[in-house]
This record gives structure tokens, sequence and C-alpha cells, in this order.
């Protein structure tokens, strides 16, 4: 069937019998048609049906020539579709085609439009890639709506007990914080280099998975198998040594090591290691790997970006500001992991202008949370590890106090309430009389 043969099937089939607007509405607009006469007329019944109006030839008509649309051409159609349409029993057939015919269309104006604007491969690949996406979900954004539409998007939002698009990180203090990750939102991971930040966010990406997330890493650090090697030290309970060393292949640890593979490996989890990551990279794979409902980047200063720009800090806000949108074109939550400036040490409390290459991170960030050491453990102590939430648009701020296990690239939850840090002294002077307003009496 040609593209004309589609519209014909698809329009007499309305007029036939509008039982079928359903199936039609849901897979065909009126931009997929090409001859106008069948355009408006399609557009004319599917305003009626929106409006909860009948819609059958005698309404369409009399509605078409109240707005000035019908002409003898369109009368003569119609009489002639109804004629030579014996049944509607065909129209979801007949509109797929003609979506599929139109979105040909559309892929070969795209990449011909493409090739004659971009000249640089990694641009021309990410227009390409963008445009697909946008024809893939129909090629229409969305337009306003009324307040008393939004009121009906809150009335059945509130009729649930709880929100199952957001994801939890399976920290229940955490979670109670951050009321979970919600869809579009753009979340930043900060810690200073060796305070465990990769560590802690693979445990974040193989919770999510567990409790059934798509889930997907996006690694410029760690390989694919020394994020492997990481989380059989976590589920299987071997130190990371032995599990570098292979000393897990007998015995009680290879029971362990064969237990833990086998339950990670329904996980719906995904591992992407591929050198100089791009934003690019990250929507392909969404586009590509269906399922996908969340993505963790580790971590944003070693992402590459498309184009040149005149320096790190602006490269740095484009890919950030990037991430964002691609975070609310899916509809997930995307965390990136972030580099802390070097001007403290690992043991001192990170802030919101701690931000490594460029303040646009700050700004991007839907939900801060920032990882540093309490403290530098003793010998055969545990590190005990701040888990502060900085910036949350829709929750609490606060700090969770942890442990990390390194020899098993793990984290417990403490019930532990966070104290600050003691400031030193505000004046350089000695009081008078004894008293130091810096200091309480008895200090």
């Amino acid at each position: 069937m040609d593209a004309l043969t589609h519209e014909t099937g698809v329009i007499g089939s309305i007029l036939f019998d509008s039982r079928c607007m359903p199936d039609v509405t849901g897979l065909v607009s009126a931009d997929d048609f090409t001859a106008d006469s069948y355009r408006e007329i399609y557009e004319t019944a599917t305003n009626m049906y929106a409006a909860g109006e009948t819609v059958d030839p005698v309404t369409i008509a009399g509605e078409m020539r109240r707005a000035g649309l019908m002409t003898p051409e369109i009368e003569r159609l119609m009489i002639d579709l109804l004629q030579m349409t014996a049944t509607a029993s065909n129209a979801s057939l007949y509109a797929k085609g003609l979506r599929d015919e139109a979105n040909m269309r559309r892929i070969c104006k795209l990449l011909n439009g493409a090739m004659m604007e971009y000249g640089d491969p990694d641009e021309l690949t990410d227009a390409v890639m963008e445009g697909l996406y946008g024809i893939e979900r129909g090629g229409r954004r969305g337009g306003s709506i009324t307040l008393k539409e939004a009121i009906a998007k809150f009335t059945a939002w509130a009729s649930k007990d709880a929100d199952e698009a957001c994801i939890d990180l399976g920290y229940p203090r955490l979670d109670k914080m951050l009321r979970g990750m919600s869809p579009g939102n753009l979340v930043l991971l900060a810690a200073r280099p060796g305070v465990g930040k990769s560590a802690f966010a693979a445990d974040l990406a193989l919770r999510t998975a567990e409790c059934g997330t798509g889930t997907a890493i996006f690694s410029c650090e760690m390989s694919i198998l020394e994020i492997v090697q990481r989380y059989v030290a976590n589920r299987a309970g071997i130190d990371l040594d032995d599990v570098l060393d292979r000393k897990f292949k007998h015995g009680e640890a290879a029971k362990r090591t064969a237990g833990a593979l086998s339950e990670m490996g329904e996980f719906p989890l995904r591992l992407y290691d591929e050198p100089g990551i791009t934003v690019a990279d990250i929507r392909r794979e969404l586009q590509t790997k269906k399922g996908i409902g969340f993505v963790v980047v580790d971590y944003i200063q070693l992402m590459q970006s498309v184009g040149k720009s005149e320096n790190r800090n602006l490269e740095v806000a484009k890919i950030s500001g990037d991430l964002k949108k691609l975070a609310r074109e899916f509809s997930i939550p995307i965390m990136a992991l972030s580099q802390l400036n070097r001007g403290k040490d690992e043991i001192d409390e990170p802030s919101l202008n701690d931000f490594r290459d460029s303040g646009a991170l700050e700004q991007d960030a839907d939900i801060a949370i920032f990882v540093w050491k309490l403290g530098q453990p003793k010998p055969g102590e545990l590190a005990k590890i701040g888990v502060k939430i900085a910036k949350n648009r829709m929750g609490q701020t606060g700090v969770v106090v942890m442990y990390f296990d390194g020899a098993h690239m793990s984290y417990k939850e403490t019930a532990e309430e966070y104290t600050p840090k003691k400031q030193g002294r505000g004046r350089q002077f000695q009081a008078a009389n004894s008293y130091d307003p810096d200091f309480p009496t008895g200090w």
C-alpha cells in the first residue's frame, strides 16, 4: 500500500464507524497526512471526538461547513470513501501504515537537513540521534494546559499512596530526606579524590537495579571488569584484595561467589565503559536499550563535549546542562558524579561552592549530595562517612552518617546524628578579664 491508500483507509474507517477513533488517534496525528483534504477531515473528526461530540459523516460535514472548510471536492471525497469502505476493522492497520510512511518522510528530511547543516561528525551524530528520538516519540512537544487540567493531574497524584515514578536509593534515612529521585531530576554526587564516591555510586546503582529499576552505569573512570570485581566483593562478602588475587575459586568463597553472581545476573543493570563518553552516547543508549529508568555517570569532569568550547568551565557547564535536558527528555533521574575543588582536605565538610570546574553544576542540580570523611579512622576501624544532602528541590537537606567498608566496597547507614566539627577561634587577641566570647566558660 502507498501512503495515500493508508490515508484513504483511515478516513474511510472513521466515516464508516467512529468507534475506531480510540485506536486511530493513538497512532496518527494530522501532520501525518500528505493530502490537505484528508488532513482537514481528520482534524475536524479528532477535535469533535476530543470534545465528546458525536462523530459521523453528517456531523463532520456540518462542522466543516460551519468552519468554512467544506468544498465540493471534499464533499464528493467523503461520499466516495463511504461507498468504498465496507468495514472499519482494519483501521489500526491503516493507521500504523500511515504513521510509518510519515516517519520515513521525517527521517529522510532529518538526514538530508543534518548533512547540509553539520560538518563535524560528532555534532552530526548528536543532532541525528536527537532528531530520531523526537520522531520516535511522535515529534510533538507538550503544550500548555489549563489550571483545571493541572488540578486533575494533582488529584490523580494525590489519590495514590506513593509515587511509583520516584526511585529510592535503598538507604532508609537517606531516602526519607530525599523523598525519592523524581523523573527529570539531575542528581550530583560529589566528593574529593579518595573518599569513595565511585564505590558509593556503584552501590546505589546495584541497589536500584535489585529493586527492579532498569539502571545503567556510564563509567569514564572504572572498567566494567573493575565494577564487577567490586560487586563480587560487596555481595559475596569477600575482601576485594582476595577477589583481585583470584582467591575466591575454592571452598566456601566459591559458593558465595557463585551465589552472588547468579543473583546479580538477574538484575536489570547495564554497564558502559567506553572512553570519552558524551551526552550523545548516553542518549543513544537510552533510545536503543529500552527500559532504563535510572542512569549513573562516573564522572562529569571526564566526559567529552561535542564541539569546541573556550575553556573547560564552559565545557563542563554545557555537559551539565545537556544532562539536565536529557533527564527531562527521557523523564528519568540521572546521577552524575563530580569532583570537588582541592582547596580543602578530605575531612573538611563540602559546600555548594566547592564544585570543580563550573558554577553551573550547582545551578543545574535538582539534588546535590556530598560525601566526605568524618575524620581519619584508626587502624582496624571502618571509615566514618558523612553523606550530606546540600540541595534538594523537593525534600529535606541534612547529613546521614555511614560507615564505609573498603574491603567489601559496601556502605552501612547508621542512626548516629551528625555533629559538625567545631570551628576555630574568630579572634586573634586575648579577651579582657580572662573572658573570651568565642569559647564557653570552663573551656
